[in-house]
């Protein structure tokens, strides 16, 4: 299954000088009598906050801290959740070629997202050596309309009160419990968990690995493309393609073929004396192949 990008939300989180509040990037455009997910351009001056918004949906798909986007300019995740925060970040992605309710909006809606938040609401001196302390939901829930999708997110209780990590846990499972399988919500604190919940539904994280070597600096997407040799561009292209499971497998079919290849003057010989013998046999001379 192809999924693209319909929308993003962060709300408290963010680095000090590029804050987001509660902001909602959509990136659909009519199309066909509804809305479909578009290639988009984020437009910001410097410092506004772009490499932001792609470090923490790297970071929502790609959790592990050595693969943080900002890793090459000294940035972790724990420079973009602070004090008294309870960070959010998600994103709905819309299966490609999704079939349309009467009101246009797409079935099948996936929202991913992610909860940070320090132990005791208190960010350390030293964040990024206490990274531990920095608590991290991850859930992903089949949208239902107005009930349960990125609109309707319990941040809030009924009075207004900010939701914390395990009370907006426990909130989303109340939300969900009616729709059972529909909304098929899953919600882990353990990153080998997470990606599997991602696999189940058919998000690679793995697709997003090259993207976000490109854009650990500014202008990385040409770094990614210079290669010294042939052999070089030839094993990007298999890290790229080819799973890294799949190894062992390829390695059998290459075997294979190599033998085939091998064998295949042998082959040539036989095919020439089959061809050949009959004419010998019947007292006709045959010329030398």
């Amino acid at each position: 299954m192809t999924y693209k990008l319909a929308a993003l939300r962060f709300r408290s989180v963010g680095e000090r000088s590029a804050r987001f509040q509660d902001l909602t990037l959509t990136f659909t455009a009519p199309a066909d009598g509804g809305s479909e997910p578009q290639d988009s351009v984020i437009w910001l001056h410097n410092g506004g906050g772009k490499s932001s918004i792609l470090a923490l949906l790297y970071a929502l798909l790609l959790p592990r801290a050595a693969d943080f986007m900002g890793r090459a300019v000294k940035r972790s995740l724990t420079d973009y959740s602070d004090g008294g925060d309870t960070a959010h970040v998600i994103a709905v992605w819309e299966p490609a070629g999704a079939s349309r309710t009467l009101l246009g909006e797409a079935d099948g809606l996936l929202v991913t997202g992610a909860v940070h938040e320090w132990t005791d609401l208190r960010r350390p001196a030293q964040p990024e050596a206490s990274r531990d302390r920095l608590t991290t939901l991850y859930y992903t829930f089949h949208a239902v309309p107005g009930a349960l999708d990125l609109t309707t997110l319990p941040f809030t209780d009924a009075t207004g009160h900010i939701r914390r990590l395990t009370e907006l846990q426990d909130a989303l499972r109340e939300l969900a419990r009616p729709y059972g399988q529909r909304a098929s919500l899953v919600a882990v604190d353990k990153q080998h968990q997470w990606r599997s919940a991602l696999g189940d539904r058919h998000l690679d994280p793995e697709v997003f690995r090259s993207q976000k070597q490109m854009n650990h600096v500014e202008g990385g997407v040409e770094d990614l493309f210079r290669f010294s040799s042939a052999q070089e561009f030839i094993d990007f292209l298999l890290d790229l393609t080819v799973a890294p499971d799949s190894v062992t497998g390829i390695a059998t079919r290459l075997g294979q073929v190599s033998k085939q290849l091998a064998a295949k003057p042998a082959k040539q010989e036989e095919q020439c004396f089959c061809t050949l013998a009959p004419r010998v046999r019947h007292g006709h001379r045959a010329a030398a192949p």
